[in-house]
């Protein structure tokens, strides 16, 4: 009997296939521990007169027994245990061997059938050595050392290396596969850079700083891509309508004046140069907006960066619910500074809830909307050892004059404040001096005032004084307003089951969240597997708790009757858009002509509503696949909807997806774009309704949809 004959393996799903290489079958290794996969790794080698097979068998992430069986002419030889993982590694190194992962598999038949081929799990995969020629590092301590090196030449060079520092604590493994990842998003990234090189965009030049600023952290590469891509779309907008110029200027269109069009001046809405004492020539805006030169986008990108702030973190992205709404309001009263009362203010609560979110978001606000007002983030510990600094150098003079100029201090990590006295009276100092002086002051703490220990009488009534408030773990909906919306910016098809899963596991802070949505992620690209409630479930079985069981339950369905009328528009407050769903199914079975431009697969949503012949857009970037698509950007999303509104008798037009445009564009532009279209539909025969899940959007931002619209809420 040959070998082979006597083994048999479940074939089970094959859900990755690769080629073989240097290193390939570590890092998949690597990666199948960090999601405790169960499964066996197949390795295929055919050359010239022999078939070699080696199988690597997972529990729980770890090798647990390995075969390895060589087939010739003459006859079959086999391998057990640690000699023949180590077989199988040496054969993975050929650019010829067909590695596949098989899950979904039982392999306790296999552990009690072959009890030879078993390993001892201790070796682990980081202790593995193949010794066919191929050069390793010389022990785990030099190749830790070698990425330390690595790290701190990326780190000089201004990139962002905490993802590598955290793999680095656990391990040369992990490390090497961390800065794997970072190198291979930087070759990308040298790549999105040469796109941007190519846009021959003027109007842009202030995004593509901006993005280009980002380039600084390779792990964030799935969001620097959709920027990228972004703005090529948009270059070549401005390409084909600086095309079109010519066109319009041309036409002998003597039906109205001849509108001199400005370069320097673009529609709001659709981009489009206009002359802004007259309506945009292409869609009809009326309010034009001057593009910044190239010397004010670097002067506006030499003073953001003065600051200290994270652009990224704005009141845009800032989730709102329950937890941390009073904290969120008192931002937004800071940030137009014209609110003393609250002047410091003074935001504490657990780690990863928002506090760093939250104060850069007030000076991203003034730092937008009043440029001309100094503000300053900074951590306590830094503030501190500028200080220190500046008394041993002698130039504490030059420091007292910095901070006292300013106009808005964020100071973040407050509870390392506990300094010796005399520091703390030169706290005391600027502090009193910026309130005098009507200076607004916000601060940040890991712990209530009351548990910093050695913080001064003086300074803890200073803090007192103004307006002290704390974010509380978000609740569930919060949990899930804000998967649903890093699920967006990842690309990732969540649907709700499965956002409910995740929200329901983790419970006690954003960042946790955040880390179970990359581990889901990261399964995903590694594997090439979807992302179903099975695949969820799965790689975070290990992981997170269950919540309350009150939290864990159904939207109710409403009862309620609502009558729509045409030329009116409405806005749809619920948790997730099935009320709306519902209204438009009606009236499109009552012979409306429908449109619904919605974030959930059409198919979906197909299949769990009666919508007749209404026409359905996926409202995403994705290209490819099954059904009719649109991109989030207002002009293409505005003629789509104009088409339905130019149509004779009623119309019926569905927005599901508000938080993704506003993510993809920004409120502003979202508002100009929805006001436009509340306005065509109060001169037409058709409805637009519009869903919304509560606590998604700002306070201030959902008090002007509700003023625009109807409201109609649970």
């Amino acid at each position: 009997m040959a070998l082979a004959e006597r083994y048999e393996f479940p074939k089970g799903i094959t859900t990755k296939s690769t080629a073989g290489g240097a290193e390939v079958i570590r890092k998949l290794l690597i990666g199948l521990k960090r999601f405790s996969f169960t499964g066996y790794v197949q390795t295929i080698l055919k050359t010239e007169g022999a078939e070699r097979n080696g199988y690597i068998v997972i529990k729980d992430g770890t090798p647990v027994f390995a075969l390895h069986l060589v087939e010739t002419a003459d006859g079959s030889q086999g391998a057990h245990g640690q000699f023949a993982l180590r077989k199988a590694w040496e054969d993975s190194y050929n650019p010829q061997t067909i590695i596949d992962v098989h899950g979904g598999v039982s392999i306790e038949s296999i552990l009690s059938s072959y009890p030879e081929g078993k390993i001892d799990s201790s070796q682990g995969v980081s202790k593995q050595r193949v010794v066919v020629g191929l050069k390793w590092g010389q022990g785990e301590q030099g190749e830790l050392e070698g990425l330390k090196a690595k790290l701190e030449h990326y780190r000089s060079e201004g990139y962002v290396v905490d993802d590598m520092e955290s793999a680095l604590e656990r391990g040369a493994a992990e490390s090497k596969l961390a800065m794997a990842q970072f190198e291979s998003n930087l070759t990308k990234i040298k790549m999105l850079g040469d796109l941007l090189d190519l846009m021959d965009a003027p109007e842009l030049a202030a995004d593509v700083e901006r993005v280009r600023r980002r380039f600084k952290d390779p792990m964030r590469i799935l969001a620097i891509e959709a920027e990228v891509e972004l703005l090529r779309e948009k270059a070549e907008q401005l390409d084909k309508r600086r095309s079109e110029i010519v066109d319009v200027k041309g036409q002998a269109r003597r039906e109205r004046p001849e509108v001199f069009l400005d370069d320097d001046f673009r529609c709001p809405i659709c981009g489009f140069p206009m002359n802004p004492a007259h309506p945009c020539p292409r869609c009809g805006a009326v309010q034009a907006h001057k593009s910044p030169t190239a010397g004010e986008a670097e002067t506006q990108r030499q003073s953001r960066e003065s600051t200290n702030l994270a652009p990224e973190y704005t009141f845009d992205n800032f989730i709102v619910g329950e937890s941390n709404r009073f904290a969120h309001a008192a931002g937004t009263a800071i940030a137009s500074m014209q609110q003393e009362a609250y002047n410091p203010l003074f935001v504490w609560s657990g780690t990863g809830l928002g506090k760093t979110h939250l104060l850069n978001a007030i000076g991203n606000k003034v730092a937008e909307t009043r440029p001309e007002k100094r503000v300053l983030y900074i951590g306590t510990q830094k503030f501190v050892k500028e200080m220190l600094d500046a008394v041993e150098n002698g130039t504490i003079e030059d420091f007292r004059k910095r901070y006292k100029s300013l106009d808005l201090l964020l100071l973040d990590d407050v509870h390392f404040l506990a300094q010796p006295e005399a520091l703390q009276d030169e706290l005391f100092g600027i502090f009193s001096e910026l309130k005098n002086r009507n200076k607004y002051i916000v601060l940040a703490s890991d712990k209530p005032l009351a548990e910093i220990k050695g913080l001064s009488e003086r300074l803890v009534s200073f803090f007192s004084s103004g307006l002290p408030t704390d974010i509380l773990p978000p609740e569930i909906e919060t949990r899930i307003a804000i998967l649903r919306r890093k699920a967006e910016e990842r690309k990732l098809d969540l649907d709700d089951a499965a956002l409910m899963h995740i929200a329901t596991r983790f419970t006690n802070n954003i960042r946790s969240l955040e880390g179970a949505l990359t581990k889901v992620s990261a399964y995903s690209s590694l594997l090439g597997a979807e992302v179903t409630m099975d695949t969820v479930k799965e790689v975070l079985k290990n992981e997170g708790q269950a919540a309350p069981a009150a939290e864990v339950r159904a939207v109710a369905p409403v009862q309620a009757q609502v009558s729509l009328k045409p030329a009116h528009s409405y806005l749809v407050e619920e948790e997730r858009p099935e009320r709306c769903f519902e209204l438009f199914g009606e009236y499109v079975k009552q012979g409306y002509t429908g449109l619904a431009i919605t974030r959930t697969n059409p198919t979906r949503v197909k299949e769990s509503h009666n919508l007749g012949e209404a026409q359905v857009l996926w409202l995403t970037d994705r290209e490819g696949g099954e059904g009719e698509k649109v991109a989030p950007v207002l002009e293409r999303i505005i003629y789509k909807i104009e088409e339905l509104l130019a149509k004779e008798g009623n119309g019926i037009v569905l927005l599901d997806g508000v938080e993704y445009l506003i993510s993809s564009n920004n409120f502003e532009s979202v508002l100009k774009f929805l006001r436009r279209l509340i306005d065509d539909v109060s001169e037409s025969k058709s409805v637009f309704m519009m869903s919304l899940t509560p606590g998604t959007l700002g306070e201030k931002e959902q008090k002007i949809l509700m003023r625009e619209m109807e409201l109609i809420a649970d």
